[in-house]
């Protein structure tokens, strides 16, 4: 099963200590959605169109080989209820959905940061977006004072990278 990560879940640090260390990195991805602040964290939404900002999540696609207990963890580690429900809840902070990735392959962090790198067939992969309908999540999102980031959370990607050599 595949997963599509962009958040700090892909520093190996964070992994450790929620003890996800069997989920293997296979590949950079990209995907339709915008990333935004949300206190000391970030979160992606996939259903949230505006005319500023970019509309690409950049993150780490991984292979996680135990599929209900590691999706669980996963689903406990973002505020879903899917796994347990069998639905997503309407209070979760997250919805759990399987969205189109695709997969790239840059040489370098630099030929990342210059959008030079090979772009692979689109492939399904399980994502976790931000509930937009959680009065909290969209209060958020609409303020100007949490703009959208780039995309990409930084540090993780730089630390995901070096797994991938």
């Amino acid at each position: 099963m595949l997963v599509f990560i962009t958040d700090r879940l892909m520093k190996q640090s964070v992994q450790k200590s929620f003890k996800m260390l069997d989920m293997i990195p296979i590949s950079m991805g990209i995907a339709d959605g915008k990333m935004f602040n949300m206190g000391g964290s970030t979160i992606t939404t996939n259903n949230f169109r505006s005319s500023w900002g970019g509309n690409n999540l950049f993150g780490m696609i991984y292979h996680v080989p135990d599929n209900q207990f590691y999706l669980r963890k996963l689903d406990a580690f973002y505020n879903c209820s899917l796994s347990a429900l069998y639905r997503n809840h309407t209070k979760d902070n997250n919805h759990r959905a399987q969205i189109e990735v695709i997969p790239i392959l840059p040489k370098s962090l630099d030929s990342l940061s210059r959008h030079t790198y090979e772009l692979n067939n689109p492939i399904k992969a399980w994502a976790w977006m931000a509930n937009i309908d959680l009065p909290s999540v969209s209060r958020r999102i609409n303020r100007d004072c949490n703009r959208v980031r780039p995309g990409c959370n930084v540090e993780a990607v730089k630390e995901a990278f070096q797994f991938l050599k």
